[in-house]
């Protein structure tokens, strides 16, 4: 686990670094929102160092019902929400979107691809208009 959370780590870093050179200017303006949807921790860790290097603003994507702490309980709910395209409450919101040019969104995959609530988050808000978004979109194969 240890090395594959430093491969992953080390992948993360060179998509900032990447995205550093190419816009110096947003990097330095403070507008770089880091959301995070983290089930065991891992992604959190990842989201955090992130912020450290950027200077972005964490915004934790939190469910209104928590998933099961245990991990088998929580893949059979998982499932379920995969199977039927659910799209899962989110708690809380991003304050003033509009002011964000970049966008890190950050989870761990389950059922080969992203938690639904990512979907759920993702469908909240206008990617569109006036501003042009960067994306760098992590799905974490860390147990969340």
């Amino acid at each position: 686990m240890k090395l594959r959370f430093t491969i992953l780590l080390i992948a993360v870093l060179f998509h900032i670094g990447a995205y550093a050179q190419a816009t110096p200017d947003k990097q330095s303006s403070g507008k770089i929102l880091v959301a995070y949807f983290s089930w065991g921790g891992n992604t959190q860790k990842v989201a955090g160092h992130i912020v450290s290097l950027t200077g972005g603003t964490l915004f934790r994507i939190e469910p209104e019902k928590p998933y099961p702490t245990e991990y088998t309980p929580c893949t059979e709910v998982a499932k379920a929400e995969k199977e039927a395209d659910a799209r899962p409450a989110i708690k809380n919101k991003v304050e003033d979107w509009d002011q964000y040019d970049v966008i890190f969104i950050g989870c761990p995959v389950w059922w080969h691809t992203a938690p639904m609530i990512i979907n759920t988050f993702s469908e909240s808000y206008d990617f569109k208009g006036e501003n042009s978004y960067s994306f760098l979109y992590l799905c974490l194969d860390l147990s969340g």
